[in-house]
């Protein structure tokens, strides 16, 4: 944005980043306007190293993009680059005129050239001739399309096609992944052209007015995050200061008339659609924070120059369960940098594992590229191996979630020492404090991060040198750039500093455990531990898959690789076999593998802050929890078929952005301190799974919030109670264990007899066979149906693959194949990806002519009655399975791997729709 003053009245000339920022924050975009027309003073920008550097990345992705074209180009004619213009509108005219002038002549990739159209101005990254039109492309260093991204090429087309230039249907994205997006103008414009219109009408009203934009003026959008906003923020002493203030509540105190820390700590009495107990919290939060401010104001401060912080404890549940202290316990802080990358796909480098033992003793492991994180991953791994076998009741600790998440990203990453996290994670090896003090602490600052608590436990302060995170990656980032220059003396000492960094970070996490033991009269030099046992043996955990089942795939996958591995590869027939047969040995570990991050994100969820969890699109948190009739809840006794006792609640709360419940949802009770008896935390949990949940309806009211009315099972054997769940929660997985058990079936004969004369349609599938068939290829029919049918017939244990585009007619062609072979007596199941397609389906056989009658399905659970009335009963299934006539069953994988539902033999035949996508 500028302001032109060539003209007899100034003018404000927009750029394409100007509608992008204010999607964001129309409010700094405005006071940046006052700025300029000279109402206010500009403020002073803070450096924020992690920008600059990916704004530095961000050049260098663009340069990248650039010589691939010029690499690519036939001619170095092929690419032109166009040179910035001046500040002038005269300047910013020839430019315009200088990009048409290129177009025109059928430039094939014009870089940086200029779309002013008076009043808009923008630079394109890259216009890319495609056949007769040019496409839109920007280079964009993110690793996925932003709203921003698309914004800004869809003004450019917009432009570019009112000046008469040819543009694609669809603009691209050049994205720091090394993918190429596409996106639809005739979606993208649409929305660009509403966001310019809003642009230029908040201009044009500021121009009228006289005095700066104040804050909160309700006719502009904020951020509250920006150095804009939060320089108003602290001005005005705004409610976003409050630690733990979400945005919804904010605007609900601010329309009760308390839009200050100060008017909240001093209010009282009843907030609409703000829970008594949140309300309390929010509080005694601002009070704090405000008696805190007062000191600093009055010049109050520790000997050091902290501030005075004031803590006081709200729960000492948490406290008193913290791990026995003991003499093995490590206290952990990665450092790592998001930006990093060698190829431009791969994203993200943990370029220091650092931790400090009981004692204080600091260790660290460096990874300066992908090989050498692999291996710092795995010699922490080993470091930690053999520190439990020495001390098995230690326990690593960490502050904030950020430590196990990249755990968990780089052993899917590398490849590495899987079972040994999983192994630290199922046995609640790992302690986040920062869920400890969100439970059972308030404080008095505005923040809960780690820095923010050291006034109330450590005596040294950081070293100004490296103050923050984002110093220690432009920090990280600088050594290697001095180590590739081959200053290995220079580098190596700003690495010796950011190692300090590190090593405060993992001393302050051990001197905060110290300290929150103490607050319960707990000391790590003779600590009596948690008043109840820890559970630490994981011998709660459910195993994702039964008892047993996981141990013997384990062991048949083994041998199953072993007898690959003793397969002749000398042909290509060979290689296919051999292949074949160690895909089967991969099938056997998927299911658990995959289950795996499923497990550790629910308990993840068990042991987080109940705040944390309003936001999860897999959980509901509510305010309130009655009864269906209004008062306390009643529980109704086992009757008829039903063994469990139950109860309707009524939940009311907010329903997280994108919430993935609706009505008929199923999930689990959770329960927090006190629990029922029959509910028993896992390790490292501090809620636990109470029993089964339906969501029976969900009705909006008229604050915002939604009422839920659940029904609620408890398990079996387990005796009433009268205490209330803290949430609602996704199952962890959907059970696996008869499709593993077909897949032991399947490797077990594949270990027995080998592959090569096994007669089946899979691992004709994997081993790259054309169809087998029992009577030779029969003819060609000029009808798809009848060859396809033919086809079918003729097969002995084989497959036959049907493919073609969408909209081709696959379902209609497979429909009527399935009406054929089922009028003829065949058994036929159809299985896919979903309820939905494997009905589509159903229904296509239906519209083909095939009776109703001869078809069966077991309902998805929740879904509506079918207007079709085939079979949906488990023994009608059955029964038509049994039958002598041909029937068409329908279900998911789990029903036709399932004995009890789809007996083993009893189809001739398996459709696999959308089979691509199923594999």
């Amino acid at each position: 944005m500028r302001i032109v003053r060539e003209a007899p009245t100034p003018t404000v000339l927009l750029s394409v980043s100007d509608l992008t920022a204010a999607s964001s924050c129309e409010f700094a975009l405005m006071r940046r306007l006052d700025v300029m027309l000279g109402r206010i003073a500009p403020g002073e920008e803070p450096v924020d190293a992690l920008m600059a550097r990916a704004a530095g990345l961000g050049d260098v992705h663009e340069a990248r993009v650039l010589d691939a074209y010029r690499r690519d180009a036939a001619t170095p004619g092929e690419v032109t680059v166009l040179a910035r213009p001046g500040p002038r509108v005269a300047d910013l005219v020839a430019a315009t005129d200088a990009t048409l002038a290129a177009l025109a002549a059928r430039v094939p990739v014009l870089g940086q050239g200029t779309v002013f159209d008076g009043v808009l101005l923008g630079h394109p990254d890259f216009l890319v001739l495609d056949g007769d039109e040019y496409i839109v492309e920007d280079a964009k260093l993110a690793r996925s399309a932003k709203t921003a991204a698309l914004l800004q090429v869809a003004a450019y087309a917009d432009m570019l096609i009112a000046r008469g230039v040819p543009v694609a249907p669809e603009a691209r994205l050049a994205l720091g992944s090394g993918v190429r997006t596409r996106h639809r103008l005739a979606d993208l414009i649409p929305v660009y052209r509403v966001r310019r219109a809003r642009v230029e009408q908040l201009v044009a009203a500021r121009l009228a007015e006289e005095e700066a934009v104040a804050w909160a003026d309700p006719r502009y959008s904020a951020c509250g995050h920006c150095w804009i906003c939060e320089a108003e923020i602290e001005t005005n002493r705004d409610l976003h200061l409050v630690a733990g203030m979400r945005a919804s509540q904010r605007l609900l105190l601010r329309a009760a008339g308390i839009s200050t820390v100060e008017q909240l700590a001093a209010s009282a009495g009843e907030i609409d659609s703000i829970a008594a107990a949140i309300l309390v919290k929010l509080r005694e939060q601002a009070a704090l924070q405000a008696g805190q401010d007062g000191r600093t104001a009055a010049g109050q401060a520790l000997p050091n120059g902290w501030p005075i912080v004031e803590s006081r404890v709200v729960s000492d549940t948490r406290l008193r369960q913290l791990p026995t202290a003991d003499a093995g316990d490590v206290f952990f802080d990665f450092e790592g940098d998001p930006l990093w990358s060698a190829d431009g796909a791969d994203w993200g480098l943990e370029y220091l594992f650092g931790l400090a033992e009981a004692d204080g003793q600091f260790r660290c492991w460096w990874g300066h590229d992908r090989a050498q994180e692999k291996q710092a991953l795995v010699d922490f791994m080993d470091y930690i191996t053999q520190r439990r076998a020495t001390h098995p009741g230690l326990h690593i600790y960490h502050y904030a979630p950020y430590e196990t998440s990249a755990l968990k990203r780089l052993v899917g990453r590398h490849g590495v020492c899987e079972a040994e996290l999983d192994d630290l994670l199922r046995h609640g090896v790992f302690v986040d404090l920062l869920a400890v003090v969100r439970e059972s602490l308030r404080i008095s600052q505005r923040s809960y991060s780690l820095k923010k608590l050291e006034p109330l436990y450590m005596t040294e302060r950081r070293a100004e040198e490296l103050d923050n995170a984002a110093d220690s990656v432009a920090m990280f980032a600088e050594a290697t750039a001095l180590r590739e220059a081959g200053d290995v003396d220079e580098a190596d000492a700003v690495l010796a500093l950011i190692a300090e960094y590190n090593t405060y970070d993992v001393r302050s996490t051990l001197g905060l455990r110290n300290w929150l033991l103490g607050l319960v009269g707990r000391s790590p030099d003779d600590d009596p531990g948690p008043d109840s046992p820890d559970v630490d043996s994981g011998d709660e955990v459910t195993e994702p898959l039964a008892p047993g089942l996981r141990q013997v795939s384990e062991d048949l996958a083994a041998l199953v690789l072993e007898l690959a591995g003793a397969m002749p590869v000398d042909s290509a027939d060979e290689a296919n076999e051999a292949r074949a047969v160690r895909m089967v040995a991969a099938t056997l570990g998927y299911h658990w593998r995959e289950d795996k991050p499923g497990w550790w994100e629910y308990f993840t969820r068990l042991g987080s802050p109940l705040d944390d969890l309003r936001d999860d699109r897999a959980v509901f948190v509510p305010d309130e929890v009655l009864g269906g009739d209004g008062s306390l809840p009643g529980w109704i006794a086992p009757a008829g078929k039903d063994r469990t006792w139950r109860r309707a609640l009524r939940m009311t709360g907010a329903l997280p952005e994108g919430t993935e419940m609706s009505t008929g949802w199923t999930g689990e009770v959770v329960y927090g301190d006190p629990m029922p008896e029959h509910v028993v935390p896992p390790a490292d949990a501090v809620r636990a799974r109470g029993g089964s949940a339906t969501l029976l309806d969900i009705t909006p009211l008229a604050d915002g919030r939604s009422a839920l009315t659940v029904l609620e099972k408890l398990p079996r054997l387990a005796s009433i109670h009268d205490r209330v769940p803290e949430a609602l929660l996704r199952n962890a997985h959907v059970g696996a264990d008869s499709i593993v058990e077909a897949l032991v079936e399947l490797a077990t004969r594949v270990a027995d007899h080998g592959s090569a004369d096994l007669p089946q349609a899979g691992l004709d599938v994997l081993r790259r066979r054309p169809p087998r068939t029992a009577v030779g290829l029969p003819a060609v029919e000029p009808n798809a149906v009848d060859a396809i049918t033919a086809a079918v017939q003729a097969l002995d244990h084989s497959y036959i693959a049907v493919q073609g585009p969408p909209g081709t007619g696959k379902t209609y062609t497979g429909a009527r194949v399935v009406q054929a072979l089922v009028d003829a007596g065949w058994k036929v199941g159809v299985v896919a990806q979903s309820h939905a397609v494997v009905e589509n389906m159903l229904q296509g056989a239906v519209d083909a002519g095939l009776d109703p009658a001869r078809i069966g399905k077991e309902p998805k659970a929740g879904s509506a009655p079918r207007v079709v009335p085939w079979a949906t009963k488990k023994q009608d299934v059955e029964a038509l399975l049994a039958s002598d006539a041909g029937a068409l069953i329908g279900g998911t994988a789990w029903t036709f791997t399932n004995a009890s539902k789809v007996p083993r033999g009893a189809l001739d035949l398996l459709v696999i729709d959308e089979a691509g996508q199923f594999s």
